[in-house]
């Protein structure tokens, strides 16, 4: 293991999984770096290993919070082996699990559901939390702070009916 740290945020879309990320990153005063997981996943074996590993070492020497969205495209559950395919897929999950383990920054997952994550992935990280829908009244609170000044032009009462009528998650 190493000292870095390694975190999963799982709930539906729009529940503040990214939002929080940014949020930890701002507040140690890192920047964040944002992973494209179709830029670093390949066909050809071998090659997403390399991706990940060349990303993360750029990660450690620059001092970054590294950001993963949909993690468990590339994190996910290996499977029973029936083809060599199956074989490839397991090794390359094994890899990942060890890499991230070893990396000495700190890593933030985002996904829908923690059951999509391999159970060995799962054990080796430092935190799992939960992101659940917003109630009424926490999206009313966060609606004026993304209204700012506009939200005083509506009717406190037409607020409350708005967040209490619209179960709408925050990222659509």
């Amino acid at each position: 293991a190493s000292d870095g740290v390694r975190l999963l945020f799982t709930g539906a879309s729009g529940t503040g999984k990214s939002l929080a990320a940014q949020w930890l990153a701002s507040r140690l005063g890192l920047p964040v770096q944002r992973v494209d997981l179709a830029a670093t996943m390949s066909k050809w074996i071998g090659e997403t290993e390399k991706n990940l590993s060349a990303l993360l070492a750029r990660a450690e020497h620059a001092d970054v919070v590294l950001l993963f969205d949909e993690a468990d495209a590339l994190f996910g559950k290996r499977t029973e082996v029936a083809n060599g395919n199956d074989r490839f897929a397991n090794a390359q999950t094994n890899f990942l699990l060890q890499r991230i383990e070893s990396h000495s920054g700190i890593v933030v997952l985002t996904s829908n559901s923690r059951t999509r994550f391999d159970p060995a992935f799962v054990r080796r990280l430092d935190f799992i939390i939960d992101f659940p829908p917003p109630d009424a009244q926490a999206r009313r609170g966060l609606w004026e702070a993304h209204l700012g000044e506009a939200a005083a032009a509506l009717a406190p009462t037409d607020l409350n009916r708005l967040a209490a009528g619209a179960d709408l998650p925050g990222g659509l």
